[in-house]
């Protein structure tokens, strides 16, 4: 059985999950544990940046609807160029996708966001690290256009 605060990374989290953890780690040491997997990610109390891990961000569309959802990286989350991953959680649905510092290219299955989202694009992306982490580090902005580039900067 799961462990208690414990989340696939590609199933729907609550929101209110996301929320109250705002820093999240692969539960690499409890793969194995019955109801558990590689993708499963769990709370980072350990408040250190360089981690593989996640962090909780506010995804906002040009609509003005806002969706909690992940970044993350597998060399931690200090800056934009460190994040290779971001999960949006709408309802049920999960879109997934591959970043670098200049895109955001959907995964397989989440092809359709850019579509779908065409007139609800840029979309603006807050990582919170202050308060979550003890840094003087700033928060990663940046914009998602509707080509799948990013632009760097105040979100």
């Amino acid at each position: 059985m799961a462990l208690p605060d414990r989340y696939h990374l590609n199933r729907p989290i609550p929101e209110a999950a996301l929320a109250s953890n705002r820093a999240w780690l692969i539960a690499y040491d409890e793969e194995g544990i019955d109801g558990q997997s590689e993708a499963t990610i769990k709370p980072n109390e350990l408040g250190d940046l360089s981690l593989p891990g996640f962090v909780t961000i506010d995804a906002t569309l040009a609509n003005g609807a806002k969706m909690l959802s992940l970044v993350g990286g597998d060399f931690g989350v200090a800056s934009l160029d460190d994040l290779d991953s971001m999960r949006l959680y709408q309802g049920n649905r999960v879109w997934s996708f591959e970043l670098s510092p200049e895109t955001c290219e959907a995964d397989r299955g989440s092809e359709a966001f850019f579509e779908q989202f065409a007139d609800d694009l840029p979309m603006k992306v807050a990582a919170r690290l202050r308060g979550v982490y003890d840094t003087d580090d700033p928060d990663i902005t940046f914009r998602i256009l509707a080509d799948g580039s990013i632009r760097a900067g105040a979100a």
